[in-house]
């Protein structure tokens, strides 16, 4: 079974830097977490720079909704 479609999750996202160096070796839409709101907003800044989508959620695992396809 292909997880391709299912995309990336990068957890404790900082800077981005992680998010970016994801989305350059798959391609594919990344999703991130980090406890710090500042990560989140810097997340997005790198993606735009980057050129690439990413979507990130402040917060704990709990606050993320994950879709499981099977």
């Amino acid at each position: 079974m292909s997880l391709d479609h299912l995309g990336a999750l990068v957890i404790g996202c900082g800077s981005g830097a992680d998010t970016w160096a994801v989305w350059l070796k798959s391609r594919t839409l990344v999703h991130a977490i980090d406890i710090n709101p500042m990560a989140i907003v810097n997340t997005y800044a790198t993606a735009r720079l980057g050129g690439y989508h990413v979507e990130a959620v402040a917060g704990d695992i709990t606050n993320m909704t994950l879709l499981a396809q099977g």
